[in-house]
This record gives structure tokens, C-alpha cells and sequence, in this order.
């Protein structure tokens, strides 16, 4: 007699904790606990004021880690442990994407504790080996707690601190660390802009680029502040350009995987959304920096006058507008 021998059906891939763990440890701190404050931010409803409560530092020889918020909370935390997967339909208006983020800070913690309405879910070490426990509780908890346990050394807190004091809080939102109100900051322009963004298509199994309609949020830089642009107040990358402001985007930044560099030619693209508004404010020897000529030679005409009139003043009718040939120098010199 033939025996046929049936196995439980799996998935086809198991994720090696280790492995992904690996592949995160080279992300700086701040990336990692920023993940959990952007989970927050993005559970808030537009109605409902969202408040945030960040804790981080050393606690004997361990380093704690909490973040509690107000928001919509976790309908199936055991979900937690699938990496990639999200319930949620896509969104470049949301700063997450595809639900990786608490699970790339998770894998380099020493052991976490999420909380939501009637759940807790438990990620610890039993003689080495990592392994979860789900409970329920008796009384629910409003919005998400979580709790984790990193690796890291005492000093890590200063370099903490320093990043989420740079964060722009969006309105209706209280962001509170180690006791310490993150103040809002006064928006000084407010330009509208078609701008490339990035949203899951579940249908090709891709990514896409498309392009919308969106504000940019300039927003003066504090001293010694580098200009940054933002993605819905969380800083993304440096802004290469001569004015002292923050470009904060109101919708999802391209991005590279890694999410720590934007997307080619995407800075570009905001010099020449944001140049009309700005030459107001410029003089005639930063209207002749190089970012400035090269978002010019993309505006219209209008525009290109404008700079010719700063640069030279009196004197624009003995000064000439050239272009350049050259596509590799594709910018308007003055």
C-alpha cells in the first residue's frame, strides 16, 4: 500500500529575525525610534486632536524606549509579527509605508510590548530564543502603547534629543518628549505645487510615482539649523539651497528603500516651485547663486525678468540673459 505522507500548509517564505535585524542595525537611532512616532502621527484622524508621549534613556544597563499615543489604535496586533504585511488601503497622505516601520525597530530591540484596546502582545527571550506571547486585558487601552528595550548605550539620549527638537509638529498635534513639548513652529509661505509622491499599487505589485497636488509648508530655520526637507514634519534629507527656510511637504516624499535620501531631481524640482515666492526676499547677491539660476531657466518668462531685475537693478539694461547650450548646465545665468 502507497502511504502519502501530508504536511501543514505553509507560506512560502519565513523571515529571519537575525537577517532583518541585520539589515537594520546600520540605521542610526533616530531613524529607528522616529519609525514609532510616525506610526502615531499617521493613527490620528483629522477630526481628533492626537497627542504623542515619547520617552527614551538609560534605565540601570538598559535602554528604554516608550511611545504612547491617542490615535486609532491596532485592531489585530498579532499582525505585528508579519513583516510587509498592512491592512490599510494606501495613501501618499500617510508617512508610512507598507508597515515596516515598527517591525525594523523591533528586530534590533532586546524585547518590546505593544498595547492596544483589549490587547497586549509581548515580544521576549526565552533562553536565547525569541519567541511572543499574546493576552488580553481587562480594560481597554485608548490608541497604542508601545515599549521597547534597545541596545544601545547612554549617550544615544543627546543624539535623540537633537533630532526630535528639529521635528515641525502638524497642527492638532501635541508632541510631548521626556517631558519636554516639541513647539509648533509659524509657517511663513505656503506655495501649492504639483510634486511627484509615492503610493503602493497592489494590483502590479509596485510602487508608483505619480504626480499631485500639494502644499509646501516654508518654515523659517531655527540657528544653526541646516534647511531640510520635511515629509509632514519629519525631516527626510538636507535642502541645498541659499534661503533660511525648511521645505515641509504635505504629502509622501519619493524616497530611496532605505527611506534616508530623496528621490533624483526632486529637490530641483522644489527650487523652481518655490523660487516666485522667495525672490521677493532675495538680494542681488543670492539671486545669483547657482540653485537659483538653474530653477530659473525652468520658470516662465515672468519669472526670469524678475531675477534679472535683482541681480542687476539699475543696471539690467547693460546686463544680458544667456542660455546655456549645454545640457549637462541647463540653468540661467546672470
Amino acid at each position: 500500500a502507497l502511504h502519502t505522507m501530508h504536511t501543514q500548509s505553509q507560506g512560502w517564505l519565513a523571515i529571519s529575525t537575525e537577517g532583518f535585524a541585520a539589515m537594520n542595525a546600520a540605521r542610526p537611532p533616530e531613524h529607528l525610534v522616529k519609525e514609532l512616532v510616525q506610526n502615531a502621527l499617521d493613527s490620528f484622524a483629522d477630526r481628533q486632536p492626537g497627542h504623542i508621549t515619547l520617552r527614551y534613556g538609560p534605565s540601570g544597563d538598559h535602554f528604554l524606549v516608550s511611545c504612547i499615543d491617542n490615535g486609532s489604535g491596532i485592531d489585530e496586533l498579532a499582525d505585528l509579527r508579519v513583516v510587509y504585511l498592512t491592512h490599510k488601503i494606501d495613501s501618499h497622505l500617510k508617512r508610512g509605508r507598507f508597515g515596516r516601520g515598527f517591525k525594523e525597530a523591533l528586530c534590533i530591540a532586546e524585547q518590546a510590548r505593544v498595547v492596544s484596546g483589549h490587547q497586549q502582545l509581548e515580544f521576549l527571550r526565552d533562553n536565547g530564543e525569541r519567541i511572543s506571547r499574546q493576552t488580553s486585558l481587562p480594560v481597554a487601552i485608548t490608541g497604542t502603547q508601545v515599549h521597547m528595550q534597545m541596545p544601545w548605550p547612554a549617550e544615544i539620549t543627546s543624539q535623540l534629543d537633537d533630532y526630535f527638537s528639529s521635528f515641525l509638529v502638524p497642527a492638532g498635534v501635541e508632541l510631548i518628549v521626556n517631558g519636554r513639548p516639541i513647539p509648533a513652529r509659524p509657517i511663513t509661505h505656503v506655495i501649492s505645487a504639483n510634486l511627484s509622491t509615492e503610493v503602493y499599487d497592489p494590483a502590479s505589485q509596485s510602487w508608483k510615482k505619480p504626480s499631485r497636488r500639494t502644499a509646501i509648508h516654508l518654515v523659517p530655520t531655527a540657528e544653526h539649523e541646516q534647511p531640510t526637507i520635511y515629509e509632514m514634519g519629519i525631516p527626510v534629507a538636507a535642502l541645498d539651497w541659499s534661503m533660511a527656510y525648511h521645505c515641509d511637504i504635505q504629502q509622501r516624499v519619493p524616497m530611496n528603500p532605505n527611506r534616508d535620501a530623496v528621490a533624483s531631481g526632486y529637490p530641483a524640482k522644489l527650487h523652481v516651485a518655490c523660487l516666485p515666492t522667495l525672490l521677493e526676499e532675495m538680494d542681488a547677491s543670492t539671486v545669483k547663486d547657482d540653485w537659483v539660476g538653474a530653477a530659473g531657466r525652468r520658470c516662465d518668462t515672468a519669472v526670469q525678468q524678475q531675477i534679472l531685475a535683482r541681480a542687476f537693478g539699475d543696471n539690467i539694461a547693460r546686463s544680458c540673459l544667456l542660455y546655456t547650450s549645454d545640457a549637462a548646465d541647463d540653468s540661467l545665468r546672470v
